[in-house]
């Protein structure tokens, strides 16, 4: 647990979280146990036998050992306060679906424990959380509804502490030891689509847009592309550290079209594919649109769309972090482009459904980028991984495993 003596602010930067967890971890020599394991308090006698030994870190479990959801006792006048939380630090240093990603674990962690589950956006450059999403004490309230936030001593997860709350530990605890091949990560899989279909729901205003974004483009079967530039580059060394050619999105898009029409040939009546695509770059999606050419049925995307307030959405230029956080980009322009990729992933993805909407037949991307990552739990177990409809361009089923649920760094 930290030790907020010597702090006076309340909660604490992400960076001196990481600084913390650090600190603890060359203090107890690193992770031992159980994930969730709680120390338990020496004897006495051992205790003062151990005095001054160098073995008097020897049982002591480590940081995630350590007792990690701590009680707040009521004090007077306060009888409302959360007895125990679990918080996610949105600090704006990571792309949206970096954070989300660790965001639907952490909330999965609070709902295991019977947590209060908190999101602190407190220093987050997108505006407020309830800008884009439904705020997390409604959706998930937990087992004290309405309760105020506690002081300090609580477990905080940032994404600068992720590496220490998602590490090997927690892959040992949660992954299926008897599976070998995707199927391994299932469990982990689950925390994620029961987070993003009950806890990470959009606002009503995302709601709305993304309502009419359906009905004026999903009218009839199509595929979802993702196709992401800016600053993140596939992982596949077979492209040189450039990013994956165009003509392997267009020639996923023919495959795929065709095993869809295969398998439920009443349904994919077209010939031709439609196709919308997501992208963070108008140059990527004029590529597609050239190469592709008379091969597509039809192409749509925030970037071309005859609405003004979805155009003003799209992102202008490929994403980098570092500009995304730079002075020159003002906050209502993070605001608004980061409600565009809300709804460029509901819609490549099929996130979110209402009765009645209709989502892609599959999703085609490049496992690299955290929205490739999350399509693959909007799509459905069965969809994404039974049935193939979560199609990487970059790896294209060469690499094990082919999905993992989140990043850290």
């Amino acid at each position: 647990m930290i030790d907020y003596t010597n702090r006076t602010n309340f909660p604490l930067e992400a960076i001196e979280y990481e600084e913390e967890c650090w600190s603890l971890m060359q203090k107890h020599g690193g992770m031992r146990g159980g994930y969730w394991d709680q120390p338990k308090p020496k004897p006495a006698e051992s205790t003062a036998a151990a005095a001054g030994s160098d073995d008097d870190d020897d049982d002591i479990l480590g940081l995630l050992d350590m007792e990690m959801d701590v009680p707040h006792e009521h004090q007077p006048g306060e009888h409302d306060t959360c007895s125990s939380t679990i918080t996610y630090m949105l600090d704006g240093e990571v792309g949206l679906f970096y954070d989300l990603a660790l965001i639907a674990q952490t909330a999965a962690f609070a709902r295991e424990r019977n947590r209060t589950f908190i999101i602190d956006d407190s220093r987050w450059n997108r505006g407020n959380w309830t800008d884009h999403f439904q705020d997390v004490r409604k959706t998930q309230p937990g087992p004290e509804p309405n309760c105020l936030p506690p002081p300090a001593n609580e477990l905080v997860v940032t994404q600068r502490t992720a590496k220490f709350h998602f590490g090997h530990m927690f892959a040992d605890n949660y992954e299926n030891p008897y599976k070998y091949d995707v199927s391994r990560q299932k469990p982990i899989y689950d925390h994620a689509y029961n987070s993003f279909k009950n806890t990470i729901l959009p606002s009503n205003y995302i709601r709305r847009q993304l309502t009419r974004l359906r009905q004026h483009f999903a009218t009839k079967p199509y595929i979802g592309i993702h196709i992401r530039h800016g600053d993140r580059y596939p992982t596949n060394q077979k492209w040189r550290g450039d990013y994956v050619p165009m003509s392997e999105f267009t020639k996923a898009t023919k495959e795929t079209w065709n095993t869809l029409r295969t398998a439920d040939p009443s349904h994919y009546t077209d010939f031709k594919p439609t196709v919308y695509i997501a992208s963070d770059s108008y140059a990527a999606l004029e590529d597609y649109k050239s190469l592709a050419g008379a091969t597509v049925e039809s192409i749509g995307a925030l970037q071309t769309s005859g609405d003004h307030t979805w155009r003003y959405m799209a992102s202008p230029h490929g994403y980098v972090q570092r500009v995304f956080n730079g002075r020159k980009t003002r906050q209502d322009e993070r605001i608004r482009w980061t409600q565009g990729v809300i709804l460029d992933f509901a819609m490549m993805s099929g996130a979110w459904l209402a009765d009645g909407e209709r989502g892609p037949g599959a999703s085609i991307c490049t496992a690299s980028s955290n929205i490739c990552k999350m399509a693959a739990v909007a799509l459905g177990w069965e969809r994404a991984f039974d049935q193939k409809r979560w199609v990487d361009a970059d790896w294209q089923g060469i690499v094990y495993p082919p999905w993992e649920a989140f990043e850290y760094h």
